[in-house]
C-alpha cells in the first residue's frame, strides 16, 4: 500500500506541472488578463522586488495564489 502523503504529493506535483504548462501557453498571447509570474511581472513593470512587496502590503495590487505560487495581473 502506498503512503497516502506520497500519493498526495505526486498528485499535487502533476497538477503543478499542468498549471505551469497552461500558463506557459497563455504567456504567448498579449492579453492583459493573463497571469504572470513574479519575475515576469517585475520585468514588465520595471520595478524592484521591494516595490512589489510594498504595493502588495498597501493593497495597491493583489496576487493570485494558485497552489504555493503567486501570479500577478498587469494593471489596466
Amino acid at each position: 500500500m502506498e503512503n497516502p502523503f506520497s500519493a498526495m504529493y505526486n498528485m499535487m506535483a502533476s497538477i503543478d506541472s499542468k498549471l505551469d504548462q497552461i500558463l506557459g501557453e497563455n504567456s504567448q498571447t498579449s492579453d492583459n488578463s493573463e497571469l504572470l509570474t513574479k519575475k515576469e511581472y517585475l520585468k514588465i513593470r520595471k520595478i524592484s522586488d521591494t516595490t512589489l512587496w510594498r504595493e502588495e502590503k498597501r493593497g495597491q495590487i493583489s496576487a493570485v495564489v494558485i497552489g504555493s505560487k503567486k501570479y500577478y495581473k498587469l494593471p489596466k
